[in-house]
């Protein structure tokens, strides 16, 4: 007879929730984008680990309250550097994480329901933007003139690009005969630098068409 370890109900039973977001964190790796799993890896392993694998949770034991536990845990003392919370969209990226996690179990039939559906979180914030209107920019444009990044801050303020995008401008990205700039490439840094051959979403692929004296610049 096989020993009930070799159960796997009991097995079940006996699996800690850490465990088990790494079982989900290796599953996401081959269906997110690596800038996407790199921030998963982050969160995972900054956060949520260390939390639930110093309580050593069982996933079986994980509840409401459990979870709201920690996500109260994190408002209040949750920055890595000791100086206080983390922020409402920050927990929200944790949530998302832990939310997959238990719908992973859940589709596995390891538990019947997804407890992190009822959550309370606290209020993300809306932030004020501050733009610089037409003189403003400018007036940037003028200090910076003589800087060696200058193509860079003009190309940016001119066509309003991401950050990604205007870092993966290449060659290939400018037809000087037809006077056409078009975004196809990204890089991107987490833990490490990413160049893309795409853009964030289908929409973001988009040309502009350059004046003669961007051409010449």
């Amino acid at each position: 007879l096989s020993s009930y370890d070799d159960d796997p109900k009991i097995s079940n039973l006996k699996i800690l929730f850490s465990d088990y977001v790494n079982i989900w964190l290796k599953e996401s790796k081959i269906k997110v984008d690596k800038v996407t799993y790199q921030h998963y890896e982050n969160d995972v392993k900054n956060h949520i680990l260390p939390y639930f694998e110093d309580k050593k949770t069982k996933l079986v034991d994980v509840d409401r309250q459990v979870l709201q536990s920690y996500f109260i845990h994190k408002h209040e003392n949750g920055r890595l550097d000791g100086k206080g919370g983390l922020s409402a969209k920050t927990l929200r990226h944790h949530k998302n994480i832990i939310h997959q996690t238990l719908e992973l179990a859940v589709m596995n039939k390891i538990i019947l329901s997804n407890p992190c559906n009822n959550i309370t979180l606290p209020k993300v914030e809306k932030n004020t933007y501050k733009f610089f209107n037409l003189e403003e920019t400018k007036e940037f444009l003028n200090a910076v003139k003589n800087e060696q990044l200058y193509p860079l801050y003009l190309f940016t303020a001119l066509y309003g690009l991401r950050r990604s995008e205007v870092l993966g401008i290449k060659w290939d990205s400018i037809d000087i005969n037809a006077k056409r700039f078009t975004i196809q490439h990204t890089r991107t840094r987490c833990n490490e630098i990413i160049e893309k051959d795409k853009t964030k979403t289908k929409s973001s692929l988009r040309s502009f068409p350059l004046s003669d004296d961007i051409v010449n610049l």
